[in-house]
């Protein structure tokens, strides 16, 4: 049995068959069948179901029927599938190649009979994602959760329904249907299925502006909608279920009745659009009479209730000239395209019209949600030294909360310089302060809007040497790594504290060959606490620590951001009760934990367990510790310096490593290894500390020392020679930067696999851009070969002023724009470009496939040679003056077939098939 069968009617289709076939066999979920149904087409669509038919035929099955629509060819793919699950796709749109494989994994772990997923709407080039909201309805049934009903489009497409939940109800497409068959079998089956999830990803590319597709055009085939409304209440009512669900499917009607009664027709069709809008209204009063009282529409989606329960409303929109009617659509464009960023927009003003201030210095310490560790002993080396006590010293902060504990914090350390200026990420006073602050100390990354100045010196010490994979290596974040890359190229100075770390990082962000850094080889700035004991003694009195052994707990966070996970803090919680009632009297355990763990952590009832002070930096407090404790925490890596003992308490060491990649073994720490608490507790009363750390130290903290903070500044601020070691990165190579819409489209996918294919990483290095929000095959990246690099851009176009924003917006629909504004969009074009990749000069750009207007003008606007690479006759943008295209050396074709169905007439063609990306380096 397989675990998929994907049914696919056919029926003249042969223009987007080939892709949609496509994107079916390169599914991630290789134990799939595909059932194609040709229903009596008369183009070519026939001749390519039997190509494929023959080249693959452990995966495709298909049959060849007379024209019976769409329902009757649905109904022979149900008898034929074999899959224990099946899904359904239309022929003329294609899907992810994680699909399948996501909502049959879904459905394997919630025992789901019915997974469904997001999808990306395509109307034209505008692309919108759907129905990707994370509703707490999900993971249940309908009597659990009604709303699953109002949730959930009716669309087959983006769903998976188990096979034997069809075969036990018997429910099958209704043949007496010409369309709306697809809303009657799916909520038939919601009302039977044990459970429905939800993948909160987009994975299913819904076509919508096909001119030949039933969604541009109005016939009585819309009347089909009332047929089937009838099947489904008189089924709900078979079912008893009726009255239980009767508000859920009068929103469902409702929806489908107002989307075709402001449906798009011609003056020949307005009687009967007149008509159905006359039954629509009947309709609803007939079967639900309350309908005009019911308010769960309408606020749903914000529309007016006075106007849309009215029929002359309905009448008056339809005769809405058609020219209002593409304006609106033209709006709905420039909203999508417009991309304006109140923070950017002052970061704007002072990036340009500003002048830098020599003495005033940033400290952005993790986006100002906490001032501990590197940035906290760079701003004491600033605030106790006389040498910096006339300087403007910016402390970014998060919010009021973290604002009053960063003023604690600095109350006190007793910090005498009085130039401390307090600036609300993101704020226009933090924006100002960005842009003309002569130094930047930062360990994460500045905002999306940043453009560093010329003049500006920038040191970034990222946040700890990493035991986790970073960057490209990481298991789900590889392709969100945009503002980081940026940060680290534009980077005057990147402090590394081993060759282990500089390799990695390097790597992973993918430096080598566009950073021209200066490499700073030395200790982090925090691990200088861990060589004052006199410091560490102090603290152990005041907290009346002296005669007992001090055991600090530092767990990693196992959760996310975005992901609370309750069960994470049961599990702590637990964990910390066992261990209080097994310490003595005489040892003391001061755990840190992530705020969202340690804020429902009730401490005062143990009696040996205590949180960190919130009053004093974390290593600070660290340092009067005996043992520290911890699991998968770089802190291991700073904490080693000290040559105190360390034990890994790893006790959910399977799971947590299960998705996740590292730079080393686990098993190849030097350190004690623990899986439970009475493990924990006996290594904890062994104070011998038998383990010889001098090798790890020597790797990783070999550069450690009490004086790091001072040497940093007088190397950055005082620009004095120091013995801190300064290593420069050089670029040497030939650099080729490639768009190519983001990914969108399966074929320019394959072919740009195909193009890598053979690359030879001597001859230059390879960059694809892409817009992160937008990027469509996120594996695509994953699979890459380590020859081939990325270089992608989070929140395109963010730092414009408002006119800009508008104008960037236009220029994707309306050209004459760009003729009248083209001095002022060039300017906007050059500053994304230095935002997006700083001063990176690339050799050679390539565009690759249809582009956007501000891609196109990107790459017109390089420096390098401009190559424009045509994949299908529909490459070329219209919205782009031809002046622009001009611009390019370059362009090549795919083959010669292409070339004469394309309307370029340049006189800088050249005809060539390229094998390889190697060749463009030849240019």
């Amino acid at each position: 049995m397989k675990k998929v069968s994907v049914i696919m009617p056919v029926y003249n289709v042969d223009k987007y068959l080939d892709r949609s076939i496509d994107s079916l066999l390169r599914q991630t979920l290789e134990d799939i069948e595909i059932i194609l149904i040709d229903d009596g087409s008369t183009d070519h669509s026939k001749e390519i179901i039997k190509k494929y038919q023959q080249r693959y035929p452990d995966k495709i099955v298909a049959r060849f029927i007379k024209n019976s629509g769409a329902a009757h060819a649905r109904n022979i793919g149900l008898e034929l599938a074999q899959g224990e699950y099946i899904g359904f796709v239309d022929s003329d749109d294609y899907v992810d190649r994680t699909m399948f494989e996501k909502l049959y994994q879904l459905a394997k772990a919630d025992q789901a009979e019915i997974t469904t997923c997001g999808y990306y709407r395509i109307d034209y080039k505008d692309i919108q994602r759907r129905d990707i909201a994370a509703h707490k309805c999900f993971g249940k049934n309908v009597y659990q959760a009604p709303d699953l009903l109002i949730n959930n489009v009716p669309y087959i497409w983006n769903k998976l329904f188990k096979r034997t939940l069809i075969e036990s109800t018997g429910i099958r497409f209704e043949e007496n249907l010409r369309i709306f068959e697809d809303l009657v079998f799916t909520f038939k089956l919601f009302l039977k299925a044990n459970r429905i999830s939800r993948v909160n990803e987009a994975l299913y590319s819904y076509i919508f502006s096909r001119n030949d597709s039933l969604t541009f055009t109005f016939s009585n085939k819309r009347f089909d909608l009332f047929a089937a409304f009838d099947s489904l209440i008189r089924y709900y009512k078979e079912n008893n279920s009726f009255y239980h669900f009767d508000e859920e499917l009068l929103f469902i009607l409702m929806n489908h009745i107002y989307v075709v009664c402001g449906s798009e027709v011609s003056l020949s069709m307005l009687p009967l659009k007149y008509k159905f809008i006359n039954l629509g209204f009947e309709y609803m009063e007939k079967n639900f009479p309350y309908w005009k009282d019911y308010v769960v529409y309408y606020r749903k989606y914000k529309k007016n209730k006075f106007l849309y329960s009215k029929k002359m409303y309905w009448r008056l929109y339809s005769l809405l000239p058609r020219n209002l009617r593409i304006l609106k659509k033209h709006f709905n464009a420039f909203v999508h395209n417009l991309n304006f960023n109140r923070a950017g927009s002052y970061y704007f003003r002072s990036y340009k019209n500003a002048n830098l201030k020599e003495k005033r210095i940033l400290i952005n310490s993790q986006h100002g949600v906490t001032l501990n560790g590197n940035m906290f002993y760079i701003l004491k080396e600033l605030c106790t030294n006389e040498a910096y006590y006339n300087y403007e010293i910016g402390i970014t902060y998060k919010n009021d909360k973290t604002l009053i504990q960063f003023k604690k914090l600095i109350e006190e350390y007793r910090f005498v310089n009085r130039n401390l200026i307090y600036l609300k990420n993101n704020s226009k006073e933090y924006a100002d302060f960005l842009a003309t602050s002569k130094y930047l100390f930062n360990d994460t990354s500045f905002p999306v809007y940043f453009i560093k100045k010329e003049g500006q010196i920038y040191l970034n010490t990222w946040h700890g040497t990493p035991l986790k994979t970073l960057g490209r290596s990481t298991a789900n974040d590889y392709y969100d790594i945009a503002n980081l890359q940026k940060n680290f190229v534009a980077a005057d100075y990147l402090l590394y504290p081993s060759d282990y770390m500089e390799k990695w990082m390097l790597k992973d962000y993918m430096l080598n060959g566009i950073a021209e850094n200066k490499i700073l080889k030395c200790g982090y700035p925090r691990n200088e606490i861990f060589f004052d004991q006199e410091r560490g003694m102090l603290l152990r009195r005041q907290y009346g620590f002296e005669d007992k052994q001090v055991i600090a707990y530092m767990p990693t966070w196992r959760g996310n951001l975005r992901n609370v996970d309750a069960g994470q803090k049961d599990e702590l919680q637990y964990i910390l009760d066992e261990i209080d009632g097994k310490l003595n009297d005489d040892q003391v355990m001061i755990v840190n934990l992530h705020p969202y763990v340690s804020n429902s952590i009730n401490y005062n009832v143990y009696r040996h367990i205590y949180k960190f002070p919130d009053n004093l930096e974390t290593y600070d407090f660290l340092n009067c510790s005996d043992i520290l404790v911890t699991d998968y925490s770089s802190v291991f890596f700073d904490y080693a310096v000290s040559k105190k003992k360390i034990i890994l308490f790893a006790y959910d060491e399977v799971e947590y490593f299960h998705n996740r990649g590292v730079y080393m073994n686990f098993s190849e720490l030097p350190f004690v290894k623990v899986n439970t608490v009475d493990d924990l507790i006996t290594e904890i009363n062994t104070n011998e500390n038998n383990v010889d750390y001098s090798a790890f130290i020597d790797t990783y903290c070999h550069y450690d020392r009490n004086d790091v903070s001072k040497q940093i500044c007088e190397q950055i601020i005082q620009d004095k020679k120091t013995s801190l070691d300064i290593n420069q990165l050089y670029v040497d190579q030939k650099k080729l930067l490639v768009f190519a819409d983001d990914f969108r489209d399966v074929h320019i996918v394959d072919q740009l696999k195909n193009l890598f294919m053979n690359v030879d990483i001597k001859n230059g290095l390879i960059y694809l851009t892409y817009v992160t929000k937008e990027i469509r095959d996120r594996l695509f990246l994953k699979e890459l070969s380590r020859n081939v690099n990325y270089m992608g851009i989070l929140n395109a176009f963010s730092c414009n002023p408002p006119i800009d924003c508008i104008l960037l917006s236009l220029i994707e629909n309306h050209p004459m724009v760009y003729r009248f504004f083209k001095h002022r969009i060039h300017e906007a074009i050059l500053r994304e470009w230095k935002r997006a990749y700083h001063n990176i000069n690339f050799d050679t750009c390539v565009v690759f496939g249809y582009e956007s207007v501000k891609n196109i003008l990107m790459a017109a606007l390089s420096k390098g040679k401009k190559i424009l690479y045509i994949t299908d006759v529909n490459d070329f943008n219209d919205c782009v003056s031809k002046s622009v295209y001009e611009n390019f050396d370059y362009v090549i074709y795919k083959n010669e077939a292409v070339k004469g169905q394309c309307s370029y007439q340049g006189k800088n063609v050249l005809v060539k098939e390229v094998l390889s990306f190697d060749e463009f380096f030849d240019k």
